[in-house]
């Protein structure tokens, strides 16, 4: 995936969060929803993303 996203221009390339389908069920509503660890493992990419974000725009400050 790396080579293709730096083809396209990106710069940074952050870690991915991935999931296989016995980590994604249907709850009773119709409503998907993901297994608990990958519920913290994209809590933890998103505040990466954050903070590197963070700090891209203060270094540009």
């Amino acid at each position: 995936m790396k080579p293709v996203l730096s083809v396209l221009g990106a710069r940074y390339i952050l870690g991915g969060v991935y999931a296989v389908d016995s980590q994604v069920v249907r709850n009773d509503h119709g409503v998907e929803e993901l297994a608990e660890e990958r519920k913290l493992r994209l809590n933890d990419a998103l505040a990466e993303l954050a903070e590197e974000t963070t700090h891209r725009v203060e270094r540009k400050a």
